[in-house]
């Protein structure tokens, strides 16, 4: 990722409309992506035939990227000027808009600013458990309200967005002074961690790799 980059060209308003924190530079080149209705099942032809001429009709090819998902049909984007003229004729079909929403976010996604992460290299020949190569060591010893909240929606987080993974305790006694280990795949981790940095970073104390010898 070129490291030159301005912040201030990417990050986008909190008004524009249906805006979601993007968790990664999509194709490691698109910095937005929009979500319209339809699928690769069912979608409104004329609609996407007609957004699918407008997008080469006004941008180089390399500006943006149209696909097909199991959930939605969605535009990716390179540059926020696009992402702006597109909302402009189309904003009343997007259902969401993923993009960088603050100069930490957009840092965390480029990777600018790894400072606050604590990654730790285990050089050994067994995985956790026979099967995972990442563990996660989460810990809080505050009693605020905001804090109980911020370890909720951690576990129902990784619950949610994690096939592959294993709590070291599936017993929660006391959110206050909560502390556990996750293990899971480096692949699957990695695909998540600008959001994990970007909204636990707080309660992540520490990430070790193992690294096969």
């Amino acid at each position: 990722m070129n490291t030159l980059l301005q912040s201030k060209d990417f990050i986008l308003s909190k008004d524009t409309c249906n805006l979601e924190p993007s968790d990664k530079v999509y194709y490691d080149y698109y910095f937005y992506r929009v979500d319209m209705p339809g699928n690769d099942v069912f979608y409104d032809i004329k609609l996407i035939t007609e957004i699918n001429s407008w997008l080469y009709d006004n941008f180089s090819y390399q500006d943006f990227k149209p696909k097909f998902s199991s959930k939605n049909f969605r535009v990716y984007f390179r540059n926020k000027d696009a992402l702006n003229k597109f909302l402009d004729v189309y904003g009343t079909h997007v259902i969401k808009v993923f993009g960088p929403v603050t100069e930490t976010h957009f840092n965390v996604l480029i990777k600018k600013d790894p400072s606050r992460y604590k990654i730790k290299n285990i050089f050994r020949p067994k995985l956790f458990y026979g099967k995972y190569n990442v563990k996660l060591s989460i810990h809080n010893m505050n009693t605020g309200s905001e804090y109980i909240d911020t370890i909720k929606n951690f576990i129902e987080y990784i619950d949610n967005n994690f096939e592959n993974k294993q709590w070291y305790s599936n017993y929660v006694t006391n959110y206050s002074y909560f502390s556990n280990y996750l293990y899971c795949s480096k692949e699957e981790f990695d695909e998540h961690v600008p959001f994990l940095k970007l909204c636990y970073d707080d309660i992540i104390q520490q990430i070790e790799y193992i690294e096969r010898i």
